[in-house]
């Protein structure tokens, strides 16, 4: 006989939702972007993504810095569900 190998099957994360959709920030402040809700008991990893890193940049834990003027948005991915929150930098 061969051996059996039970393998869990990964939870995906299908909710995701934030405290804020916009932030305001000024010039080289700081501000954590808060996750308010999650499938319970997700496997998946939740990232963090600036799309214009020279306006604002993000940490892997959410922590955003503003850097110059402008507008930005942060990309939320966990699991199959990606959210955009913008940031404007004044």
């Amino acid at each position: 006989m061969l051996p059996v190998q039970v393998v869990k099957k990964k939870k995906i994360n299908h909710v995701l939702k934030t405290a804020k959709n916009t932030l305001k920030m000024k010039k080289g402040g700081e501000a954590e972007l808060k996750i308010n809700k999650l499938t319970a008991k997700t496997t998946s990893p939740v990232t963090y993504q600036s799309l214009n890193k020279k306006i604002a940049s993000i940490d892997q834990y959410g922590r955003i810095i503003s850097r110059k003027k402008g507008n930005t948005k942060i990309k939320v991915t966990c699991g199959k569900k990606t959210i955009l929150v913008k940031v404007k930098v004044v």
